[in-house]
């Protein structure tokens, strides 16, 4: 599970540099070779991983049994934690910059102007992962709700 989720954290830092290479070219005019090669090289690494990681964890599940549900719910929750935190940072500081980026004076040409292409990529990358972990939390806590309460029928029929 660790590896799994340093894996999901390095592919969607990737698509962040996809996304801000794609935004960029909307702000200015900058080369943005860098980005997607940058972006493609860390997503399909992070991608990799992944998936290795998976397919081990499946087949070892399928070897000795069921996933250990601790180990689960402490992967979600640390998912959930992990994403919920960026997302609290990413969208303000993408609204920010978006505002700033408009609200600066861009008639000096020897000044630096930030564009919010990094941190727009952010907010789109984290925002989606942090509803799909809450998702996958309210899932299992609601199917472990329903077991303990099967179990809790069974034993009062017998």
């Amino acid at each position: 599970y660790t590896m799994i989720s340093a894996s999901i954290i390095t592919t969607a830092v990737g698509a962040g540099f996809l996304l801000t290479a794609a935004f960029r070219s909307v702000f200015n005019e900058w080369s943005i070779a860098n980005d997607v090669t940058l972006g493609v090289t860390v997503t399909a690494t992070g991608a990799s991983i992944c998936a290795l990681h998976v397919l081990a964890k499946k087949a070892l599940e399928k070897k000795e049994g069921k996933a250990t549900p601790l180990l689960k719910k402490v992967y979600l929750f640390f998912m959930l934690a992990i994403f919920s935190v960026s997302g609290l940072v990413s969208v303000p500081w993408a609204i920010y910059s978006i505002a700033n980026y408009y609200v600066e004076d861009h008639s000096e040409e020897w000044m630096y102007f930030s564009d919010p292409s990094g941190s727009i990529a952010a907010a789109v990358v984290i925002v989606p992962l942090w509803i799909y972990y809450l998702m996958r939390v309210m899932r299992n806590t609601r199917a472990e709700k329903q077991e303990q309460s099967s179990d809790e029928g069974v034993s009062t029929a017998i």
